[in-house]
Protein backbone atom coordinates (compact mmCIF):
# COMPACT_ATOMS: atom_id res chain seq x y z
CA UNK A 1 0.00 0.00 0.00
CA UNK A 2 3.04 2.06 -1.09
CA UNK A 3 1.96 5.43 -2.84
CA UNK A 4 -1.63 5.38 -1.65
CA UNK A 5 -2.12 8.99 0.04
CA UNK A 6 -5.51 8.99 2.30
CA UNK A 7 -7.22 12.41 2.14
CA UNK A 8 -9.35 13.89 4.58
CA UNK A 9 -13.48 13.98 3.85
CA UNK A 10 -14.86 17.38 2.63
CA UNK A 11 -16.52 18.75 5.62
CA UNK A 12 -19.43 20.13 3.85
CA UNK A 13 -20.08 16.52 2.22
CA UNK A 14 -19.39 14.64 5.86
CA UNK A 15 -21.71 16.90 7.20
CA UNK A 16 -24.55 16.02 4.58
CA UNK A 17 -23.89 12.31 4.84
CA UNK A 18 -24.47 12.39 8.78
CA UNK A 19 -27.36 14.48 9.39
CA UNK A 20 -29.94 13.77 6.90
CA UNK A 21 -33.12 15.67 5.90
CA UNK A 22 -35.39 13.16 6.86
CA UNK A 23 -36.12 10.69 10.01
CA UNK A 24 -38.44 7.81 9.90
CA UNK A 25 -40.99 8.44 11.73
CA UNK A 26 -41.72 6.53 15.43
CA UNK A 27 -43.63 3.77 15.85
CA UNK A 28 -47.03 3.90 17.42
CA UNK A 29 -47.95 3.16 20.53
CA UNK A 30 -49.87 0.08 19.19
CA UNK A 31 -47.13 -0.77 16.90
CA UNK A 32 -44.33 -0.46 19.88
CA UNK A 33 -46.44 -2.93 22.31
CA UNK A 34 -47.46 -5.08 19.51
CA UNK A 35 -43.63 -5.73 18.81
CA UNK A 36 -42.99 -6.08 22.91
CA UNK A 37 -46.09 -8.71 22.90
CA UNK A 38 -44.38 -10.91 19.84
CA UNK A 39 -40.87 -10.35 22.15
CA UNK A 40 -42.96 -12.11 24.77
CA UNK A 41 -44.46 -14.65 22.88
CA UNK A 42 -40.99 -15.92 21.14
CA UNK A 43 -40.01 -16.26 24.87
CA UNK A 44 -42.46 -18.72 25.63
CA UNK A 45 -40.12 -20.95 23.24
CA UNK A 46 -37.86 -21.31 25.81
CA UNK A 47 -39.98 -21.90 29.03
CA UNK A 48 -43.08 -23.97 27.65
CA UNK A 49 -43.82 -24.33 31.02
CA UNK A 50 -45.59 -20.57 31.12
CA UNK A 51 -47.81 -21.47 28.36
CA UNK A 52 -48.89 -24.73 30.08
CA UNK A 53 -49.70 -22.66 33.37
CA UNK A 54 -51.86 -19.85 32.26
CA UNK A 55 -53.40 -21.96 29.59
CA UNK A 56 -54.37 -25.82 30.45
CA UNK A 57 -53.53 -24.97 34.61
CA UNK A 58 -57.06 -22.71 34.66
CA UNK A 59 -59.07 -25.66 32.76
CA UNK A 60 -58.06 -28.44 35.22
CA UNK A 61 -58.83 -25.95 37.96
CA UNK A 62 -62.30 -25.41 36.81
CA UNK A 63 -62.92 -29.19 36.06
CA UNK A 64 -61.77 -30.39 38.94
CA UNK A 65 -62.99 -28.06 41.58
CA UNK A 66 -66.47 -28.07 39.45
CA UNK A 67 -67.07 -31.99 39.19
CA UNK A 68 -65.02 -33.18 42.39
CA UNK A 69 -66.44 -30.51 44.94
CA UNK A 70 -69.46 -28.31 42.97
CA UNK A 71 -72.18 -30.74 44.03
CA UNK A 72 -70.75 -31.27 47.94
CA UNK A 73 -70.08 -27.79 48.34
CA UNK A 74 -73.05 -25.70 47.14
CA UNK A 75 -75.75 -28.55 46.37
CA UNK A 76 -75.29 -28.54 42.08
CA UNK A 77 -72.34 -28.12 39.81
CA UNK A 78 -74.27 -25.12 37.87
CA UNK A 79 -74.34 -22.89 41.15
CA UNK A 80 -70.65 -23.38 42.05
CA UNK A 81 -69.38 -22.45 39.29
CA UNK A 82 -70.89 -19.03 39.36
CA UNK A 83 -68.48 -18.53 42.30
CA UNK A 84 -65.42 -20.41 41.22
CA UNK A 85 -64.88 -19.04 37.63
CA UNK A 86 -64.35 -15.74 38.81
CA UNK A 87 -61.92 -17.15 41.35
CA UNK A 88 -60.16 -19.19 38.39
CA UNK A 89 -60.06 -15.87 36.48
CA UNK A 90 -58.35 -14.00 39.00
CA UNK A 91 -55.88 -16.69 39.95
CA UNK A 92 -55.05 -17.10 36.40
CA UNK A 93 -54.75 -13.00 36.15
CA UNK A 94 -52.50 -13.43 38.78
CA UNK A 95 -50.04 -15.68 37.79
CA UNK A 96 -49.77 -13.90 33.78
CA UNK A 97 -48.99 -10.89 36.11
CA UNK A 98 -46.18 -12.39 37.99
CA UNK A 99 -44.21 -14.31 35.03
CA UNK A 100 -44.18 -10.69 33.38
CA UNK A 101 -42.89 -9.42 36.62
CA UNK A 102 -40.49 -12.06 36.75
CA UNK A 103 -39.59 -11.17 32.59
CA UNK A 104 -39.37 -7.35 33.83
CA UNK A 105 -36.91 -8.35 36.62
CA UNK A 106 -35.04 -10.07 34.06
CA UNK A 107 -34.60 -7.75 31.45
CA UNK A 108 -33.15 -4.97 34.18
CA UNK A 109 -30.97 -7.36 36.22
CA UNK A 110 -29.50 -8.27 31.82
CA UNK A 111 -29.61 -4.46 30.84
CA UNK A 112 -32.15 -5.26 28.46
CA UNK A 113 -34.51 -2.29 30.16
CA UNK A 114 -31.88 -0.06 29.50
CA UNK A 115 -31.65 -0.59 25.94
CA UNK A 116 -35.39 0.00 25.43
CA UNK A 117 -35.21 3.03 26.67
CA UNK A 118 -32.54 4.16 24.26
CA UNK A 119 -35.11 3.78 21.49
CA UNK A 120 -37.93 6.18 19.56
CA UNK A 121 -40.74 4.23 21.30
CA UNK A 122 -43.79 4.84 23.17
CA UNK A 123 -42.31 4.31 26.82
CA UNK A 124 -44.59 2.10 28.36
CA UNK A 125 -44.39 -0.38 25.41
CA UNK A 126 -42.09 -2.71 27.13
CA UNK A 127 -44.45 -2.80 30.31
CA UNK A 128 -47.89 -3.03 28.15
Amino acid sequence: MEGVALAAPDQERLSALLVGQERPPRPSALSASMTFGWRAMLKIKHVPEQLFDVTAFPIMLVLMYTYLFGGALAGSTEEYIQFLLPGIMVMSVVMITMYTGIAVNTDIAKGVFDRFRTLPIWRPAPMV
